[in-house]
């Protein structure tokens, strides 16, 4: 009884079942290829490669760390506490220009920092 496979060119081949474990060539494309052998257990499935450890810092530090610049933090202060004053005075009826010029001097600030502009 004949062995049928593919080889990766997408050749349909046909070898005796005598060839069963052995190897042959692609006529279309000349690979080498192996002749599966029908009789064989299936392939046990790839084992998953270990995971990656990390090594410790030189520091001690570790987990996620996020850097933020003195800049970028009081910009970020100075945006809500100029959002809750305005909200304060408006919900009392009130308008406060202080609040939205507190908010748009913490928004620089915040943009700023992030671009690495030199603190004055």
């Amino acid at each position: 009884m004949p062995i049928s496979f593919r080889c990766s060119c997408g050749n349909a081949i046909n070898v005796p079942a005598v060839l069963a474990g052995g190897r042959t060539k692609c006529p279309a494309c000349a690979a080498t290829l192996t002749v599966p052998d029908p009789h064989a257990a299936a392939p046990a499935p790839a084992a998953k490669k270990p995971r990656r450890v990390r090594e410790p810092r030189e520091d001690g530090g570790g987990g996620f760390r996020i850097a933020l610049s003195p800049a970028v933090a009081g910009g970020l202060v100075s945006m809500a506490v100029g959002a809750g004053w305005f909200f304060f005075a408006l919900s009392n009826n009130r308008i406060s220009i202080y609040a939205p010029v507190m908010f748009v001097f913490g928004l620089v600030a915040v943009v700023r920092g992030f671009f690495g502009a030199p603190e004055d």
